[in-house]
């Protein structure tokens, strides 16, 4: 969807479901899914000059153990803000900051920060 000079949205969701073959026990007879949606925005500032966001979810389904019902892997959230600047027509200097959340492993918050300059001929 694309609205009004220099502001652009975008957004996705993906399903996937599967079945895991049967190899040893404990064997999981219902098939496993998960669903991954996200939305992203870009606003032109001024010419050269661009700030984004992106928010983005990656879920799991349940699979019934000895603990009850959990999910088969944790989910995942995602921010991320930045912007970038055109220093010349085939120059992008670039800016980003990460927050991810995770409900369950050894790091369940990590920060991530990143400059990029890009340049292509």
């Amino acid at each position: 969807m694309r609205f009004g000079s220099g502001h652009l949205v975008r957004a996705e969701t993906v399903f996937s479901r599967w079945k895991v073959p049967e190899v040893a026990a404990p064997v999981i007879d219902v098939p496993l899914s998960a669903l991954a949606s996200y939305v992203e925005g870009r606003y032109k500032i001024r010419p050269g000059l661009y700030a984004a966001a992106r928010v983005d979810h990656l879920g799991f389904s349940d699979v019934t153990g000895s603990r009850g019902p959990q999910t088969w892997d944790a989910p995942v959230t995602r921010i991320e803000v930045g912007g970038g600047y055109s220093i010349q027509r085939n120059l992008l200097l670039k800016l980003s900051y990460q927050h991810n959340t995770r409900d369950g492993g050894r790091v369940t918050t990590l920060n991530l920060g990143a400059v990029q300059l890009v340049y292509w001929f």
